[in-house]
């Protein structure tokens, strides 16, 4: 029930189970196009930096959830969610080379990952992605809404707002893949 209401602040004119665990809507992505150096400040380096190791350790978890989950719907989300964490992924690391900013150690995204390896098989696996990756996309949230409080560079910025939309989009196709499994339906 907390997870729901995470999705309630975020996305109050919008039920949870109106939307298909298999369908999340098209993620929109921000201008590909390189920040300068000269219009970032330390908060826009430092969400990058760490930006790019929460993708690291989200990409693994989805990655293994597309590969083993024992739901189509479930391996399906999962590989739409890894996508798009990997194209961002992309997008940040760039930033972060032409920043000088050192991405965060692969060491501490590999510890943050590692529950994907404690993870459970079949439907246990299932439902152990979707409770990980919830709490990895409010995670995500609270880096991008940092970014939006402190940060100066206005792609970077742009960058945040939409990874906030996006991670709602997706934290509410978890929750209706959670209902699904738990063989809810809504009327």
């Amino acid at each position: 029930m907390a997870s729901l209401a995470v999705l309630a602040i975020g996305c109050a004119d919008a039920p949870v189970a109106s939307t298909p665990a298999t369908s999340p809507a098209p993620i929109t992505q921000p201008a590909t196009g390189t920040p300068s150096p000269r219009s970032n400040n330390a908060a826009d380096v430092s969400f990058v930096r760490e930006a790019v190791g929460h993708l690291r350790a989200g990409t693994g978890v989805a990655d293994r959830a597309a590969r083993q989950a024992s739901s189509p719907e479930v391996r399906a989300l999962a590989q739409s969610i890894g996508s798009s964490q990997t194209a961002r992924l992309t997008r940040l690391s760039r930033w972060a080379e032409e920043w000088t900013a050192r991405p965060e150690g692969t060491d501490q995204a590999e510890t943050r990952a590692s529950g994907t390896e404690q993870l459970a098989d079949g439907a246990d696996l299932d439902r152990a992605f979707i409770d990980e990756m919830l709490t990895h996309h409010r995670q995500g949230v609270t880096l991008a809404e940092e970014e939006r409080e402190r940060g100066a560079d206005p792609r970077a910025l742009g960058e945040a707002g939409q990874m906030i939309d996006d991670l709602i989009v997706e934290m509410t196709a978890l929750e209706n893949a959670r209902l699904t499994l738990d063989g809810w339906r809504a009327g």
